[in-house]
């Protein structure tokens, strides 16, 4: 994202600010959500049982995801 936004009003550019906000909204939160997500998700992995449940994880990450959603697009 960084690299897009340092070429705006250059030569290189081929977007313009405010496509970029766009295209990457959200990334960085959507980013630290999974790296929660395989946080929480690896030990399970790891001790995996027959009685291992993990879908409310799956169910925290939808959830927080939908939240950094913008209700506009």
């Amino acid at each position: 994202m960084q690299t897009f936004r340092n070429c705006v009003g250059t030569a290189q550019s081929v977007l313009q600010l405010a496509d970029i906000d766009v295209i990457f909204y959200g990334i960085p939160e959507l980013h630290m959500a999974h790296k929660f997500f395989v946080r929480e998700l690896e030990p399970c992995v790891i001790n995996w049982s027959a009685g291992q449940q993990i879908g409310e994880m799956f169910c925290t990450l939808v959830s927080y995801c939908v939240a950094i959603v913008p209700t506009t697009m």
